[in-house]
């Protein structure tokens, strides 16, 4: 199942990415939270899965944590084409539960852009990468922000693209 495939740690919260995982098909992956306690013991306290999880998305090929929100990429799951890619939001509740709370795509997806092959969250802010994205089909790569507004609603911000990007660059790996 590839269990620790992509990792991530804030203080006492770990989060392990697993996605050959098979719980909504073969290869849908999963995500576990690990904590330690304060006897410096580390267990698992939850299992993330996608909302819309199905065969083949590889949730959990990307994850990264920041205090009580995860983001978990799927760069094989299907929302704007065959391995368009989506992102996965997840946010600690008061009784130490995980839950989605949104579901991040891009402005411009398309087939085999995988967005969400790599994540990175920081203070309100994530940012994706989308390695095979490109109008012309040539692989050239994309980077996506977004950013949480007073709501507690994402947005993408911004499109972060190579001035003198190429065939095959991968930008945004």
């Amino acid at each position: 199942n590839r269990f620790g495939f992509a990792v991530s740690i804030d203080g006492d919260t770990a989060l392990i990415g697993s996605p050959w995982d098979d719980d909504q098909g073969a290869f849908s992956g999963s995500a576990y939270i690990f904590e330690r306690d304060e006897t410096g013991n580390w267990s698992d306290t939850d299992k993330l899965l996608a909302s819309d999880g199905r065969a083949n998305d590889e949730f959990g090929y990307s994850v990264s944590l920041d205090g009580n929100l995860a983001v978990v990429g799927a760069p094989l799951h299907v929302h704007d084409g065959k391995k368009s890619g989506s992102a996965f939001v997840f946010e600690r509740q008061i009784n130490g539960s995980w839950h989605e709370t949104a579901k991040l795509v891009p402005s411009d997806g398309a087939d085999d852009d995988r967005f969400a092959h790599d994540v990175s969250i920081s203070e309100g802010a994530i940012l994706l990468g989308a390695h095979w994205h490109d109008p012309k089909g040539e692989r050239r790569g994309a980077g996506y922000l977004f950013e949480i507004d007073d709501q507690g609603n994402w947005a993408e911000t911004k499109k972060f693209t190579a001035s003198d990007g190429q065939g095959a660059d991968w930008f945004g790996v």
